[in-house]
C-alpha cells in the first residue's frame, strides 16, 4: 500500500495492484473542523482522477465526527457524482464505534441516491477487504 495522505484525521492508502482505495480514519476525528472534512472528501476526488480503482473501504471504526446535515448533503450533491463514472465498483465501510457517527455515514451514503456501485457495511476487517478484492 502506498500512503497518499497522512495528517490528524485520517491515512489514505493506494494498493495498484488490487486497485484499491483504502482510508482509515483516527480517533482525532472527532475534534476535525467540518473544512477539513470536506478536503479529505474532495482529496478522495482527486485519488480516483489519478489511479484505478474499482474498490475503496473506508475504516470508519474511529470515525467520531458526527456529519452535519448540510455536509451529508454536499457529499450527496459533489463527491458522490464525482466518483460515479470512475470505476469504482464497491465501497464497504468498517462500522464505527460511535453510534452517532455510524448513523451520520449512513445517511451521507443515503444522499448519494441510487448509485452504480454496491455499497456495503462490516464490522470485520479481513471480510471487508476479501469482499473489496473480489472487485479486480
Amino acid at each position: 500500500m502506498n500512503v497518499l495522505k497522512e495528517n490528524n484525521w485520517i491515512s489514505v492508502s493506494y494498493d495498484a495492484s488490487n486497485k484499491h482505495l483504502r482510508a482509515t480514519w483516527k480517533p482525532e476525528s472527532a475534534d476535525m473542523p467540518e473544512d477539513d472534512f470536506r478536503a479529505i472528501n474532495s482529496f478522495y476526488v482527486t485519488c480516483f482522477q489519478h489511479h484505478t480503482i474499482t474498490s475503496f473501504l473506508i475504516d470508519s471504526r474511529e470515525f467520531n465526527f458526527p456529519i452535519s446535515p448540510e455536509a451529508q448533503t454536499w457529499v450527496g450533491e459533489e463527491i458522490i457524482p464525482a466518483v460515479i463514472n470512475l470505476g469504482l465498483s464497491r465501497l464497504a465501510f468498517m462500522m464505527s464505534k460511535e453510534f452517532i457517527a455510524q448513523l451520520s455515514i449512513e445517511q451521507t451514503m443515503e444522499e448519494g441516491g441510487n448509485v452504480p456501485f454496491q455499497i456495503k457495511y462490516f464490522s470485520d476487517l479481513d471480510e471487508a477487504q476479501a469482499w473489496c478484492f473480489a472487485a479486480k
